[in-house]
């Protein structure tokens, strides 16, 4: 459960993660601070707050602090890091100007190396890492909607000549009109100018021709989906 600070609290970025964290924080009484430089993000959350989108429909906004000028920030001393990973170098520069001398940055992201990059421009004492499960979903600027309570299920199989990842979770399956497209790049279920809709081919791409394999998908509506990886055991030279 989240509970009330004291001192404000620093979410650098405006993407799903970082709005749902703020939505959370805010309604739970604390100073909540953004940091971003996506303009249509900033300015809705400028506006309107953060806005969370409730299971039953409703909507409930939070007023936040914004600004793309980590001046502005100086001398904070509690940092939520949720950008994305290529956005990392950048998050670093951004804290350099503005993360207190005894100042703590938890870097809650995906992927490898962010903590690494954080602590090679901020030193190893002022960087923390750590993992969420939880997901969410932008509808909109400044709006979001949390992930829900699914599971996800990750098994591997030997089948000889290839080894078999599946991934699979309960949410709420792929819809039948949706299941043609979901590799092409630039299809996005996500509002205008918040989903690119690279993610999945990107990862066709690589599985299919830097590994030699196939990924593919299985999804019933209500139920879950669950994408397959096969990666050959022998690769092919060149």
């Amino acid at each position: 459960m989240v509970g009330k600070y004291n001192e404000p609290i620093l979410i650098l970025g405006t993407g799903a993660l970082a709005c749902l964290f703020a939505a959370r924080l805010a309604a739970a009484g604390n100073r909540v601070r953004m940091l971003g430089t996506w303009p249509e993000g900033l300015a809705a959350l400028a506006n309107l707050g953060v806005t969370l989108a409730n299971e039953d429909g409703s909507l409930r906004s939070y007023p936040v602090k914004v600004s793309a000028d980590p001046n502005d920030f100086s001398g904070v001393r509690h940092v939520l890091v949720l950008v994305k990973s290529w956005q990392t170098a950048r998050a670093a520069d951004q804290l350099f100007k503005c993360l207190a001398v005894d100042g703590v940055a938890l870097t809650l992201q995906n992927g490898l190396g962010n903590r690494e990059k954080l602590v090679e421009k901020l030193g190893t004492e002022r960087v923390a890492f750590g993992i969420t499960t939880g997901g969410a979903t932008l509808l909109g600027p400044g709006q979001v909607r949390a992930g829900g309570e699914g599971k996800i299920t990750v098994r591997t199989r030997d089948e000889g000549d290839a080894v078999l990842v599946s991934i699979s979770d309960t949410g709420r399956g792929i819809r039948p009109e949706d299941r043609s497209r979901i590799f092409s790049p630039g299809f996005t279920t996500k509002a205008v100018g918040v989903g690119t809709g690279l993610g999945l081919s990107i990862c066709k791409k690589i599985v299919e021709e830097t590994h030699h394999g196939s990924l593919t998908f299985e999804s019933e509506p209500g139920i879950g989906t669950t994408f397959l990886v096969r990666i050959p055991v022998r690769q092919r030279k060149g």
